[in-house]
């Protein structure tokens, strides 16, 4: 399976079938690959990584086990969540190729959604600060 984002945004969510390869190439975008309800006959899958200044996202079933050995990284952040309790007979994926100035975040499913409900409360904070700005200057124009 290959999946690219170029300036955009690419999400695979909900049930589908886990190849034994997946290439992910991001470029300034976003990508997001759920494997919570993935169904995965594999015992090791390969996800080979290409992001450059972009985003990519995996959310990884707690008792899955991720290896990142062969993963280099230049100018960029991963980020593991820690905490992982790997179970035999559960999949093991294989992160190798390059992150060079963007990110890749494996993470478990409640800490994605935990990350997602701060931004968006920053995000909300932020937008009535702009608001109260926008209708002081309007009064200080009236």
């Amino acid at each position: 399976m290959t999946v690219n984002s170029w300036w955009g945004a690419v999400t695979k969510t909900g049930p589908w079938q886990v190849p034994a390869s997946i290439i992910a190439t991001s470029t300034m975008g976003s990508i997001t690959l759920d494997f919570t309800t993935a169904q995965c006959a594999h015992d090791e899958v390969e996800i080979r990584v290409d992001c450059r200044a972009g985003k990519i996202v995996l959310i990884v079933p707690d008792e899955w086990a991720v290896d990142t050995d062969r993963l280099n990284a230049t100018g960029a952040g991963v980020d593991l969540t820690p905490g992982r309790r790997p179970q035999p007979g559960m999949p093991r994926l294989r992160i190798t190729g390059q992150v060079t100035w963007g990110r890749l975040v494996i993470t478990d499913l409640a800490d994605y959604h935990s990350e997602r409900d701060e931004r968006a409360a920053r995000r909300a904070v932020r937008d009535d600060r702009h608001a109260e700005r926008r209708a002081a200057r309007q009064q200080r124009h009236h």
